[in-house]
């Protein structure tokens, strides 16, 4: 489908999606897929992307939700088998590559797609105090871009993990390279464009995998914006035509 529609000349494609999971080798796959797409993608969430869902809305170059809608919890899991910690860390290392490359590739932050796969990955919404740019940072980053605190120098933002045999895995920073201009450089932004209020920050406290629905996914500018219907899509991407591509009775 999305052959054809490039075949007719369209300028973006938007993959709309209503899923709560699926197989992590498929998502994967509908992923790298997206990402050689050689149009502007975009993931219309409408209503849900749960799990193997969210890791393909990531792929797009921008994501936008309805409303009620909600996205998020993407930790692996076999149903009716507890996995051992290590074969977890083995699923859990392409999951995460994969998101961590989206968002590069997208301009995310990559540390709500960590929170959303890993439990004890607190989640917190900065400001530079100069440039006005805001990040989405965990507690790691969040000690040394706020108070200047480098990683191992205490353990207050540190949250233990409920099972005690599955440690928490939040050495691998948001930021690719930390740098000195970021030390102290960094403010808490405390109320959102909604008005909710997040103390400190913090919109995610990695008790749980991270869930987000329509607002809060604004909020933190993981959703650009909240579409109700394909009327409304036109209008956000200033299209002069919006067209389903529906599947042939061979699809």
């Amino acid at each position: 489908r999305v052959d054809r529609a490039i075949a007719a000349g369209v300028s973006v494609i938007v993959i709309e999606l209503d899923t709560y999971g699926g197989t992590v080798h498929a998502a994967m796959e509908i992923a790298k897929y997206i990402k050689q797409v050689p149009v502007p993608t975009v993931a219309w969430i409408n209503n849900n992307a749960y799990s193997a869902g969210i890791m393909i809305a990531s792929a797009c170059d921008q994501i936008v939700m309805s409303p009620s809608s909600a996205t998020g919890d993407c930790a692996p899991i076999i149903p009716t088998m507890e996995m051992a910690p290590a074969e977890r860390a083995k699923v859990l290392s392409p999951i995460l590559e994969e998101f961590r490359d989206n968002a590069r590739n997208n301009g995310y932050d990559y540390a709500p797609f960590h929170a959303m796969c890993v439990l004890g990955v607190e989640v917190y919404y900065v400001e530079h105090a100069t440039s006005g740019v805001r990040r989405l940072v965990n507690q790691i980053d969040f000690a040394l871009m706020v108070h200047g605190i480098r990683n191992g120098d205490h353990q207050q933002h540190n949250y233990t993990a409920p099972n005690p045999d599955e440690p928490v895995q939040v050495a691998q920073p948001t930021r690719e390279v930390a740098t000195d201009a970021d030390i102290s450089a960094w403010e808490p932004i405390e109320t959102l464009p909604s008005g909710a209020t997040v103390p400190k920050g913090r919109v995610h406290d990695g008790k749980t995998f991270l869930t987000v629905n329509q607002t809060r996914a604004a909020d933190i500018g993981l959703s650009l914006a909240t579409i109700k219907n394909q009327t409304e899509l036109g209008h956000h991407l200033r299209a002069a035509s919006v067209s389903a591509v529906h599947q042939t009775w061979s699809e």
